[in-house]
């Protein structure tokens, strides 16, 4: 099946709000998120390599009926919004893992591939090489990866 969705994402780094004011560091985003299809918010914190390369990170994510009095309360707790996101995408499902070909503004176009199975104890690693073998196989030529997400790449490339 083949979904197109226009996807705007604010999004706060807890990382200053916990004492660190590195901005190379951060690990955590909480997105506030509004869709044609629902809003909802969400919690990132990306884990780590023994690289300390970003390799996958956990979610928690639930949907909101109205965006508007969350982001007052936040901003009256104090949180300051970093970047907003605006995406097109189109995905797709394939085995256990969201296709996804995302339109970022003023960054450029991009395929995603995320985990989406049910597994308890997902394995990260493996998960990661079976789509690396993936995207090899399509023989698409040079393929960077990025391990920090849109945010990330805004605010810092």
């Amino acid at each position: 099946m083949n979904t197109i969705m226009h996807h705007i994402g604010i999004f706060f780094a807890l990382a200053p709000r916990r004492g660190d004011k590195s901005n190379s560091k951060i690990v955590e985003w909480l997105r506030l998120r509004q869709e044609k299809s629902g809003n909802s918010i969400n919690y990132k914190f990306w884990h780590k390599d023994k690289n300390s390369v970003a390799n996958h990170c956990d979610e928690l994510e639930t949907k909101i009926s109205d965006i508007e009095p969350l982001r007052r309360l936040l901003s009256a707790l104090n949180f300051i919004p970093r970047i907003v996101v605006d995406k097109v995408r189109r995905s797709w499902v394939y085995n256990d893992w969201e296709v996804s070909i995302d339109s970022v503004k003023n960054l450029g176009t991009f395929v995603e591939l995320e985990y989406k199975g049910r597994m308890r104890k997902p394995d990260p690693d493996k998960i990661t090489q079976e789509m690396r073998e993936f995207i090899a196989n399509l023989r698409l030529g040079r393929v960077e990866e990025n391990q920090r997400g849109y945010p990330y790449m805004l605010l810092y490339n």
